[in-house]
């Protein structure tokens, strides 16, 4: 298959949170439907 005729199923945004330059939002979209909302720590080592 040649990859570049392929797209990817979902996409994934991030954005800082004004205010605490530690943090960030992750935004992951299928369907142009937000499917999962995540806050996390820039240094974060794991996650749940």
């Amino acid at each position: 298959m040649d990859r570049s005729s392929t797209r990817p199923a979902y996409l994934l945004l991030v954005t800082d949170i004004p205010g605490n330059r530690q943090a960030f939002y992750r935004f992951l979209l299928e369907h142009n439907k937000v499917y999962i909302v995540s806050l996390e720590l820039k240094n974060q080592d794991c996650t749940n």
